[in-house]
């Protein structure tokens, strides 16, 4: 994502930042990528999001955290 001055806003991932999640026959790696919408990319995704069956809610982390989430998505959300 780049913001208007056309700088990128999404934050790099590091090796230190990969979640680990031990399923019953195979792990999964999992590697969060944060990024960053301004008002307007907000608007304009969620106009998007509205066309298709997709139902979505936009929340901050702490509101995240407190709906019913896997924990492997409570990890991420940790990061």
């Amino acid at each position: 994502m780049r913001d208007k001055n056309n700088n990128n806003t999404a934050q790099k991932s590091t090796d230190k930042d990969i979640i680990k999640h031990t399923l019953t026959h195979f792990h999964w790696y999992l590697t969060p990528f944060a990024i960053t919408l301004d008002k307007i990319q907000t608007n304009e995704l969620s106009k998007q999001l509205d066309k298709t069956d997709i139902n979505f809610i936009w929340c901050d982390i702490d509101h995240a955290k407190t709906l019913g989430f896997p924990k492997t998505m409570l990890k991420v959300l940790s990061q």
